[in-house]
């Protein structure tokens, strides 16, 4: 673990600098030899390589991964499903943008805060309201069954509520990282690293969230995750696991020297270079 924090220590701001300019380009195909790569993954693993799972490096929480009815989705372009994967429609990019940051900022979730951070100048307050009342309606059309006061219920205080039902795909890889590390199945962590579909907020500009650090949280954790499964996994043979978590960890960062570290064994295992 020390080496790993070692490594983050150079080459996380590079990294976030990529994220960022990359949200605006299209992935290319992979090369012949990354795919040459994900055929040897998907082969047969070499026994008697010996990676125990990682301990944890701090307190470590257990429990069942949130209950919820709705997902944003923010390992990727950003967007909002039900648990039946239908997708709100928001009119406003605004709207969508508060609600992104409501579940990633719940222990300030106030007006004023919110329109510090998503407005660069003094945001009126008929246009504020207006963010919010499309907010409220493109949930409640993919989840009416939520109360009114679930969804940024009108107050006359600062502060704007969100239900704790509606959670980020965020929350469920750190729920899901949290059991692995504690011992229970991988089955439940590699199911929340097949969620990561691109570097988080591709394709639109939040400039708080590389502003107060949330870019960095986020690629940190998708990381650490996909790293500790990668190598838990082809240790213990299992080469579906390690190819979900080479597939998210390199989607989020494609130079990472841990992960390319464990396609390199493979590839080198089987005599083809990387």
């Amino acid at each position: 673990m020390l080496r790993r924090a070692e490594t983050f220590g150079v080459v996380v701001l590079s990294v976030v600098a990529g994220v960022v300019a990359t949200r605006f380009v299209a992935r290319s195909r992979p090369s012949v030899r990354e795919r040459a790569t994900a055929d040897i993954i998907l082969g047969s693993a070499d026994q008697g390589i010996d990676v125990q799972r990682p301990e944890p490096t701090g307190p470590i929480a257990t429990g069942s991964p949130p209950t919820h009815a709705g997902i944003v989705r923010i390992l990727g372009h950003p967007e909002f499903t039900d648990t039946l994967d239908r997708r709100a429609v928001f009119r406003k990019k605004k709207s969508l943008e508060l609600l992104v940051w409501l579940c990633l900022n719940r222990d300030r979730m106030r007006r004023s805060a919110a329109r510090t951070a998503l407005w660069e100048f003094d945001v009126s307050d008929a246009t504020f309201a207006t963010v919010v009342s499309e907010m409220r309606r493109a949930l409640r059309e993919v989840l009416p069954d939520l109360a009114p006061g679930e969804i940024a219920r009108a107050t006359y205080t600062d502060i704007i509520d969100l239900t704790p039902r509606i959670v980020t795909d965020v929350d469920l890889l750190l729920a899901a990282h949290r059991e692995f590390r504690a011992g229970g199945p991988h089955a439940a962590l590699a199911e929340a690293l097949r969620a990561v579909r691109d570097v988080p907020f591709a394709g639109v500009n939040y400039p708080w969230a590389d502003g107060d650090g949330t870019t960095t949280r986020i690629v940190i954790a998708v990381i650490d995750a996909a790293v500790e499964l990668a190598e838990w996994a082809l240790a213990e043979g299992d080469i579906a696991a390690v190819t979900v978590a080479l597939t998210a960890g390199l989607r989020t960062m494609p130079d990472h020297p841990d992960l390319l570290a464990v396609r390199g064994n493979l590839a080198r295992r089987r005599g083809i270079g990387v």
